[in-house]
């Protein structure tokens, strides 16, 4: 195992996934709506991806560029 291995094993957090009523167009999808909706009850859970079109219309569904600015807004409101 590489030391990269390693670091998903010791920060990675375990989640099965829980069973939604809103799917994906893309079913192949699925399973990483569920993992972001397992997540979502314990924290602030976003799904970030480029094809945003295939997941069901959310704010915690975003593309790359928009979670950079959720980022970079949290990071200004910290400093205030």
């Amino acid at each position: 195992m590489t030391m990269k291995h390693y670091a998903i094993i010791d920060n990675g957090i375990e989640l099965s996934g829980i069973k939604t009523k809103e799917t994906p167009t893309d079913t192949k999808n699925t399973v990483f709506y569920e993992v972001t909706m397992d997540a979502r009850q314990a924290s602030d859970a976003f799904l970030v991806t480029g094809n945003i079109k295939d997941f069901p219309k959310k704010p915690f569904v975003v593309t790359p560029a928009e979670m950079m600015r959720i980022i970079e807004e949290g990071k200004q409101a910290t400093r205030e």
